[in-house]
């Protein structure tokens, strides 16, 4: 049997969700219901009277005429690898649960975001939470840097039980992770935050 790294597993489910999202932003105009806001600008900061009742209640991230589970590119965010900080673009996040394609359970959250180095070298982080009834379970944590055609390319993988990465309304975050290149013989820390 072969084995697949828990690093690309972790990689193809964030590409697989990155993925869905891209092909859920795509879906054209259609006047099927949607999450469309309402037209009378209820939506806008201070409009309204904090009266629930329309929306059903519930989570003010889901009520805020956005699809606060699935973003398309958020406001960014920030890598902090081996001390120099890296800004991240447009972060692509599915933060509902969903059915694993490999490993069985589910993927309870993932994310991906890219940058570039003080250098210009491109940097990937992703991010996928397994549930307990995956073989894949607990939160893994990918880095990704240097040149696939080249053959430069490195990925290091983290990560540890669930709740090692934080969520917080749309914002990921972890602090303190470290990673090891076991080819190269070094260790790498990193901290990130994305606003999804």
């Amino acid at each position: 049997m072969t084995r697949v790294s828990r690093s690309a597993r972790g990689r193809f489910v964030a590409v697989a969700g990155a993925a869905v999202l891209l092909l859920a932003a795509c879906g054209g105009d259609d006047d099927s219901g949607g999450d469309e806001p309402p037209a009378s600008g209820d939506n806008e900061a201070g409009a309204g009277g904090g009266d629930d009742a329309d929306t059903g209640g519930g989570d003010d991230a889901a009520d805020s005429g956005g699809d606060a589970g699935n973003s398309g590119g958020g406001g960014g965010g920030e890598l902090v690898f081996d001390g120099e900080t890296i800004a991240l673009d447009r972060p692509l996040c599915f933060l509902q649960e969903q059915d694993a394609a490999a490993g069985g359970g589910k993927i309870l959250l993932n994310a991906q975001a890219q940058g570039a180095t003080a250098a210009g070298e491109q940097i990937e982080l992703y991010f996928a939470r397994w549930d307990e009834d995956s073989q894949f379970h607990g939160d893994d944590v990918t880095i990704g840097f240097g040149d696939f055609t080249d053959g430069s390319y490195v990925e290091l993988s983290g990560g540890g039980e669930v709740g090692l990465v934080k969520l917080d309304g749309s914002t990921l975050s972890a602090s303190d992770l470290t990673f090891d290149n076991f080819e190269a013989g070094t260790k790498h820390t990193a901290s990130f935050e994305l606003n999804c």
